[in-house]
């Protein structure tokens, strides 16, 4: 059986478990794939052992599991924030006139969840992904996670070169991000692209956990530091604003920025 076989065949007992809506036997999935009981038994292994099912021995039937879960969750929270956020994305992008990028948080890595295109268009788009220790947006998430959570990460990530300009040394990151909290704001001095600049917030959610963060990007030779740094104030402002509606109480002050 190939891989592209075998994933097919297992999204196709994700999909029959969950469509159920109650746990089933082995006996019962194998029918409803149409296949050897084996087969069904050496997929479901796979599926438990990634956490996206779960077995009880006593009932000998599969259920759900606490993958599925986060997937779910991760996506609903990822729908919130965009429907949340979306018209400060549009007024943000009308105030600076570069092009604004919204964002989760996804392990050592961010997703882009929106994007409004500036005077001038980038190639991300949304859906892609890019590294988080090289961009702004990224460094926004990872300066307000838990300290344990970033070291857990630095473990088992490395920090890839993008260009001359990209943190490659984790204590020259975490010291970075002590930097991010201290002024409310991170920044990418084209550390992961040479022509790109941005300076990116962290948006904070009803636990007063990162929920993703917001950039405003534009090219170096338009986008200069200065303008880069009178763009801050809205930036905050922007973060604060979509953070209040995800629940978060706190608003960071614009008496951060340095």
């Amino acid at each position: 059986m190939d891989g592209v076989q075998s994933v097919y065949r297992s999204l196709l007992l994700l999909n029959y478990l969950g469509d159920a809506g109650k746990p089933l036997g082995l006996s019962e999935l194998s029918r409803a794939v149409v296949l050897p009981k084996s087969t069904t038994k050496r997929l479901l292994s796979t599926l438990l052992q990634c956490e996206y099912i779960k077995y009880d021995a006593e009932s000998e039937k599969y259920g759900l599991g606490s993958q599925v879960l986060r997937l779910g969750s991760s996506m609903l929270s990822s729908l919130e924030l965009r429907n949340e956020a979306r018209d400060v994305v549009l007024n943000l992008r009308e105030l600076t006139g570069q092009t604004i990028f919204l964002a989760i948080p996804n392990k050592f890595e961010v997703i882009y969840i929106d994007k409004v295109a500036g005077d001038i268009s980038m190639r991300a788009s949304v859906g892609s992904r890019a590294q988080a220790h090289c961009t702004g947006i990224g460094k926004a998430c990872l300066a307000y996670m838990p300290e344990e959570t970033v070291d857990e990460l630095l473990a088992c990530n490395e920090l890839n070169r993008m260009t001359p300009y990209t943190i490659t040394d984790p204590s020259a990151l975490k010291e970075e991000l002590v930097r991010i909290r201290s002024r409310g704001y991170a920044t990418d001095e084209k550390e992961n692209r040479e022509e790109i600049r941005c300076v990116a917030a962290p948006i904070m959610n009803y636990s007063s956990q990162v929920a993703g963060s917001i950039s405003i990007s534009g090219f170096v030779g338009s986008f200069t530091p200065q303008k880069a740094l009178d763009s801050v104030p809205h930036l905050l402002q922007a973060a604060n604003e979509i953070s209040r509606r995800m629940g978060y109480s706190q608003q960071r002050s614009s008496t951060q920025i340095k």
